[in-house]
């Protein structure tokens, strides 16, 4: 919100005490607990002083909240929990091969890699530009995204 009178308008109507803005998108895809280090206004009047005390105060929130509210049981099935969303093969700005031929081996190798074993995995794939990692990667993404809560893709081009 840009305005001023705006704001106070809609939070006079609604009885609204705050904004949330930049958290709210992620709360529409993930089941979550948004919390904020409030330290400015809504208006023309923004500025940063407060922003360090903000971010410390969330965080001594979101720790007394874990503190708290943290599980006392631990999980005992050895598979990873299914999401409440779908992964998606695809990665902004690359293309996946059409018709993607054989590698058979290294995808094996990259599964057994990352076969679940209680506790979080990770591959590097690394070698000379042009070699097939970027589609090495996003082929065993489609094969094997029902597998994994989650899925990361860094790209550590040095662009």
């Amino acid at each position: 919100m840009k305005s001023g009178e705006h704001r106070d308008r809609v939070a006079q109507e609604h009885g609204i005490i705050a904004f949330e803005m930049e958290g709210a998108g992620v709360w529409e895809e993930i089941p979550c607990i948004i919390v904020k280090g409030v330290c400015d206004y809504a208006d023309s009047h923004k500025n940063k002083l407060w922003q360090d005390f903000a971010a410390a105060m969330a965080a001594s929130a979101t720790k007394a909240l874990m503190e708290r509210y943290v599980c006392r049981t631990p999980k005992t099935n050895s598979e990873p929990t299914p999401t409440m969303f779908t992964l998606s093969p695809v990665l902004p700005g690359v293309v996946g091969a059409s018709r993607f031929v054989g590698r058979g081996d290294e995808l094996g190798r990259l599964h057994e890699a990352l076969k679940w074993t209680g506790e979080r995995r990770t591959a590097v794939l690394q070698g000379l530009g042009g070699m097939g990692k970027t589609q090495l990667s996003i082929e065993y993404m489609k094969r094997h995204r029902g597998d994994y809560s989650a899925m990361l893709w860094l790209n550590a081009r040095d662009e």
